[in-house]
């Protein structure tokens, strides 16, 4: 019998195709809009939000528009929630996953609803039942250039809560407000397990007669 040592055990995830949308509140609910600008004490601005099942993370949008022409990119940030969900629920440790960066120079003056891509390493595993805090997060902010995010300050109605955060640094919340987004994962369809860096050991046969053109009375260990 053949048999192999030094096996190094991994597990492979197959992603589905079909992309799956985790929690949302509609720009149909945009209302008002918050400056993300360095005197207005508010450079990132984050929504506290529910993931139901275990998935991928796969992308997220904002409603986002631009006044003068802000420069630097902008990314999404996903992160652990500290407080208490839909009270005071803010991010808590690093940042889980970042997403690709968009430009601030292509958003137009009227609002649209601005993809960000989690590619790579930031496609990370959500578990299910869980809240989340996913951040817009601009750079270069200026007091006459900035960037403006769509919110719902008449009748939020979103589980969660909003998080503010000041350059000083730190994270102010808000119960009273609601920021439109869509959060989207794709599903686990297949989880397989391979083994890499084999060593074969080489059968061997003890008390054998070797015949002219074959081998007798051979015993496989």
């Amino acid at each position: 019998m053949t048999t192999y040592t030094n096996k190094s055990k991994s597990t492979i995830e197959t992603e589905s195709t079909d992309i799956v949308l985790i929690d949302s509140y509609s720009e149909s609910n945009q209302d008002s809009l918050y400056d993300l600008r360095t005197n207005n004490n508010i450079d990132k601005v984050g929504q506290c939000f529910t993931n139901e099942n275990s998935l991928i993370l796969d992308s997220c949008k904002f409603y986002l528009k631009k006044s003068g022409n802000p420069i630097g990119d902008m990314v999404a940030k996903f992160y652990e929630i500290t407080g208490t969900y839909g009270t005071n629920g803010k991010p808590t440790g690093s940042a889980l996953a970042t997403s690709a960066p968009i430009s601030a120079s292509t958003l137009t003056t009227s609002f649209q609803l601005i993809t960000f891509l989690f590619t790579g390493l930031n496609r990370i595993n959500l578990n299910s039942s869980t809240y989340y805090v996913i951040v817009l997060e601009p750079v270069d902010l200026g007091d006459t250039n900035f960037i403006q995010i769509g919110i719902d300050q008449t009748t939020p109605s979103h589980s969660g809560n909003t998080a503010l955060h000041n350059p000083f640094p730190a994270w102010n919340v808000t119960n009273s407000t609601d920021v439109i987004f869509y959060i989207y994962g794709v599903a686990i369809i297949q989880s397989s397990t391979v083994y890499s860096n084999p060593t074969k050991n080489p059968a061997t046969f003890t008390n054998k007669t070797k015949n002219t053109t074959s081998w007798t009375n051979k015993v496989k260990n």
